[in-house]
C-alpha cells in the first residue's frame, strides 16, 4: 500500500467536506438513475402511443419521486423477498417499495441514512441480539435506515413547456422528433450522473477514503433488485435492462479510470473544490436537477442533525459562481 502524506488542517477540512458531499449524494443519484431509466424504458415501450399523444394534445407525463417525512428513522429489509409492488394508477408501471417494515422506528444513533449494507444495524432491535431479523429472517447486512417513505407518482413532464412553444399540432414526423429528443435528453442527463459517480469514486480512492468506495456499486445493485421486483409481476423487463446497462457502463468506465489512476501511481487529478463544481452542476441538470438537490438537501439536514460532526461536516448548497 503507498505511504499517504498527512494532510495539513485546512486541506482536512476541506477533504472532509467533499466527503459529506460526496456521501449526501449517493443515494439521491442511485435513486435519479432509476427514475431516468423508467422513464426512458417508458417513452421506448410505448414509442406509438406517445407520439400519438403528442400529435393531440402535446401533452406528456413523467414519472417522478415523491418524498413523505418519517418521525423516526425505521429499519427496513432490502432483500429481494421483502420487496413488493404496486400498480401505479392510470399506468402499465409498477412499482417497488420496501414492504418489510422490521424495525418502524428504530433509536439506534449514528446509523447513517439508506445507507447499504450498515454493520451498525445489527444491534437493531429487529436482530435480537442475532445476525438474522426476527421479522424477517434475513441477515441483518440486508437492511438499512429510511428517513422517509419514497414513492413513485405520475405529473406533467417537464418537456411540456418546451413543447408548447412547437405549435397547436404536431405532423407524425415531428412527434417522432421531439420524442427522440426527450429520450437523447434522459440519456444525456444519466451520462452526466455516470460521469459524476466515477468521478467522486475516484476521489474516494485517492484520498483513501475506502470505507465508503463500494457504496455506488450497492446503491445501484439495489435500485436493480427493485426493478427486478416490478419485473416479475409487469412482465417487462425494460426497466431493468436498461438498468442494468447503466450499471454495466459504470464498472466498464470505472475500470478504465481506475487503470488510469495506477498507472499515476495513485495521485488523484480530482480535487475537493471540484466535488462542490461536480455536485452544483448536478443541480443545474434541467430535468432532474431540482430533485437531486431536494434529495441531497433532506438528506443532508437529517444527517447533520442525527449524527456527530465526527461522521459529517456541514457544507452549505449554494450554488457557486
Amino acid at each position: 500500500m503507498r505511504q499517504l502524506v498527512p494532510h495539513d488542517t485546512m486541506e482536512t477540512l476541506s477533504i472532509n467536506e467533499a466527503r459529506a458531499v460526496i456521501l449526501m449524494l449517493l443515494q439521491p443519484l442511485a435513486t435519479i438513475t432509476a427514475l431516468i431509466q423508467a422513464n426512458a424504458a417508458n417513452y421506448t415501450d410505448n414509442f406509438d402511443q406517445v407520439v400519438n399523444q403528442l400529435q393531440q394534445n402535446l401533452a406528456v407525463s413523467d414519472f417522478d419521486i415523491q418524498l413523505e417525512e418519517l418521525a423516526r428513522p425505521r429499519t427496513v429489509c432490502t432483500g429481494k423477498k421483502c420487496i413488493t409492488v404496486e400498480k401505479l394508477a392510470n399506468t402499465n408501471r409498477y412499482v417497488p417499495y420496501y414492504k418489510q417494515i422490521c424495525h418502524s422506528t428504530c433509536y439506534l444513533e449514528n446509523v447513517p441514512i439508506k445507507r447499504y449494507p450498515e454493520p451498525a444495524l445489527a444491534h437493531c432491535n429487529a436482530m435480537h441480539g442475532g445476525q438474522n431479523c426476527h421479522k424477517c429472517g434475513c441477515h441483518h447486512t440486508k437492511h438499512m435506515h429510511i428517513d422517509f417513505e419514497q414513492r413513485m407518482i405520475v405529473k406533467r413532464s417537464a418537456f411540456n413547456e418546451k413543447l408548447g412553444s412547437v405549435g397547436s399540432k404536431l405532423t407524425k414526423e415531428a412527434a417522432v422528433a421531439e420524442l427522440q429528443k426527450m429520450i437523447d435528453e434522459l440519456q444525456n442527463e444519466q451520462r452526466v450522473v455516470t460521469e459524476t459517480m466515477i468521478k467522486f469514486g475516484e476521489y474516494l480512492k485517492g484520498n483513501a477514503i475506502l470505507e465508503y468506495n463500494g457504496d455506488i456499486d450497492e446503491r445501484l445493485k439495489m435500485e436493480i433488485r427493485k426493478e427486478e421486483a416490478a419485473a416479475q409481476t409487469s412482465k417487462s423487463n425494460a426497466a431493468v435492462d436498461r438498468l442494468r446497462a447503466v450499471y454495466e457502463d459504470y464498472k466498464r468506465k470505472q475500470k478504465s479510470l481506475e487503470a488510469v489512476f495506477n498507472s499515476a501511481n495513485g495521485s488523484c487529478a480530482i480535487s475537493s473544490e471540484d466535488i462542490l463544481t461536480l455536485r452544483n452542476d448536478l443541480f443545474q441538470l434541467p430535468l432532474h436537477g431540482a430533485k437531486i438537490e431536494e434529495l441531497y438537501n433532506r438528506g443532508r439536514e437529517k444527517n447533520v442533525d442525527n449524527y456527530s460532526d465526527k461522521y459529517f461536516v456541514t457544507v452549505a448548497t449554494n450554488h457557486m459562481p
